[in-house]
């Protein structure tokens, strides 16, 4: 999750970089043009990273059942906090 959060707000400064040395003062349709077409290009090879690496698979930690540890953890914290404190 890191490494994709990294890579995810990178394009936060990059692209403000990019865009300012394409149309350095002179904006003119033919350079905006240029931007659009490398953004385009980016999101087609992204889209086919999706495509060929994804799967429709369950995976192995989407099992586990929620209900049972979202009940679980806070009473055994209510116990834990129960037994330390002096209102009891």
């Amino acid at each position: 999750m890191g490494i994709s959060n990294t890579v995810s707000s990178l394009t936060g400064f990059l692209t403000p970089m990019v865009v300012g040395a394409l149309t350095d003062g002179n904006n003119t349709l033919h350079q905006w043009r240029i931007v659009f077409i490398i953004t385009a290009i980016i999101l087609v090879i992204e889209s086919f990273v999706f495509i060929f690496f994804s799967t429709a698979e369950k995976q192995d930690w989407a099992d586990q059942s929620t209900s049972d540890v979202i009940s679980t953890i806070p009473k055994t914290q209510a116990a834990k906090r129960s037994k330390y404190s002096h209102l009891n």
